[in-house]
């Protein structure tokens, strides 16, 4: 790990700290998830070369937590959404250090924010019958291109073919999931409202756990095994090591 990681990765954690204790003070429940819940299991906190971190907040209270935030959250971190940024088109909030500049090639999308900081992203978890789950995925697909398109963000050919590959959405699913039956499809899951791919049975999700990251500990998911494996298959293995990429190829500290 290289100085500049582990730099990066002391400012996420500072955040995700104040950021979890600000959601804990009033009673919102969240969790780690995908690379940061990986990390904290295989690792007991960063995964060695990561420079990113995410929580999840679940959808009926969502709006509550991102309220709470903009409140109480100290003056070098910010809630980016709508109402902070004019070319706002995620559809989750990233809570955002204002005294940091991150670059990232792998997301150039990201680039057109005016506050290029480091974030953690805030994913929203939807509860959904898994039947649905495809059907929102594509929803979701279609509002977050037509919001692009509509900030000037992408152009037409990258919008119809973002919008092509839209309608191949269900039989992936079919090939994804190609043991759910009737009876199982009714079965409730809480799922990410853009990667619902990465869809939890309830049951899996909660209840929610602590577990330890670094020198501190975070809500996680109940049933590691079983949502790792879906998520990363075997996810104890590390991989090769062309794959291991951190998230920024350049971060500046501006204080």
């Amino acid at each position: 790990m290289s100085s500049d990681t582990k730099r990066v990765q002391e400012k996420l954690l500072s955040m995700a700290v104040i950021i979890s204790g600000i959601l804990d003070k009033h009673h919102i429940p969240h969790s780690m998830v995908y690379g940061t819940f990986l990390g904290a299991i295989r690792h007991q906190g960063f995964i060695p070369w990561d420079d990113d971190f995410d929580f999840c907040i679940f959808d009926d209270v969502y709006d509550e937590a991102i309220q709470w935030l903009r409140e109480e959250l100290p003056k070098d971190l910010f809630v980016e959404d709508g109402k902070t940024e004019p070319l706002y088109f995620h559809s989750w909030a990233h809570v955002k250090d204002l005294y940091s500049e991150a670059i990232s090639k792998a997301f150039p999308q990201d680039n057109a924010y005016l506050h290029k900081g480091l974030s953690i992203d805030l994913y929203r978890m939807k509860k959904l019958r898994m039947a649905d789950v495809s059907t929102e995925f594509v929803k979701q697909i279609h509002k977050y291109i037509d919001r692009r398109r509509e900030l000037g963000l992408i152009d037409d050919a990258e919008y119809n073919r973002r919008l092509s590959y839209s309608k191949m959405v269900p039989e992936y699913f079919k090939k994804r999931f190609p043991n759910e039956t009737e009876e199982s499809l009714q079965r409730e899951v809480y799922a990410n409202i853009y990667t619902s791919q990465f869809c939890v049975d309830v049951d899996d999700f909660l209840p929610l756990k602590k577990y330890k990251f670094e020198d501190t500990e975070f809500w996680g998911l109940n049933n590691v095994d079983k949502v790792l494996k879906h998520w990363y298959g075997d996810y104890m293995a590390l991989p090769p090591e062309e794959k291991r990429r951190s998230h920024y190829d350049v971060v500046k500290f501006l204080k």
